[in-house]
């Protein structure tokens, strides 16, 4: 299981399955679900700051998740990578480069809500492609810590003639950006959870 707490990771793991690197992390072993929780607390309220991703190590994997998650309400989401020719399509909100996404509605397909985000927060019509992979972030929401999933698709432009931000949703720019423009512009201001599964894509 990984989360982030704004831009800081938040990961679990059994005891002996060690990431390759393992060395970028601040690490814990033999931790309980208490302990886990006390540290989301005290990034959640910014009692420590800039802090290295953390890794803690447990005995019993499934039964610590469950407690873990047990603290949250967990919601769900959809959104898309969109591609046109050698591009990828970034919006601006809330003083970030951010992409596509948004909740999934009762009832509804995790594949429909990632399409109909796309077109509702930009104007663009796309084609599904392939599960790309999932993120998981945490905020705080009227007291509750909601603990969001959100799962991404890469998608191809199929028509981008009416493409404008849904400023309703604080979207204030739109832009295909090249690969280059990605690492030179989006990696200065963007979040962390956004360069995972960007990388992610890349590397397919």
């Amino acid at each position: 299981m990984k989360f982030f707490v704004e831009d800081t990771a938040i990961e679990i793991r059994k005891e002996g399955d060690r990431p390759s690197d393992e060395h970028r992390y601040v690490t814990y072993g033999n931790i309980s679900a208490d302990s886990i929780w006390k540290h989301y607390c005290q990034l959640r309220d910014k009692q420590v700051q800039g802090h290295k991703p953390l890794l803690f190590y447990v005995k019993d994997y499934t039964k610590t998740v469950k407690q873990v998650s047990e603290h949250f309400k967990v919601v769900h989401a959809a959104g898309g990578l969109v591609s046109k020719e050698d591009t990828i399509l970034f919006m601006h909100r809330r003083d970030k480069w951010d992409l596509p996404k948004g909740h999934v509605d009762a009832g509804e397909e995790i594949e429909e809500a990632a399409v109909r985000e796309v077109m509702e927060e930009c104007q663009v019509e796309a084609s599904l492609g392939e599960k790309v992979g999932e993120t998981w972030h945490t905020y705080v929401l009227k007291g509750k810590d909601i603990l969001k999933c959100t799962h991404w698709y890469s998608m191809h432009c199929t028509n981008d003639s009416d493409m404008k931000p849904q400023e309703e949703e604080d979207i204030t720019a739109l832009r295909w950006m090249t690969r280059e423009e990605v690492k030179q512009e989006v990696w200065k201001n963007t979040f962390a959870s956004i360069k995972e599964i960007y990388e992610i894509f890349e590397r397919r």
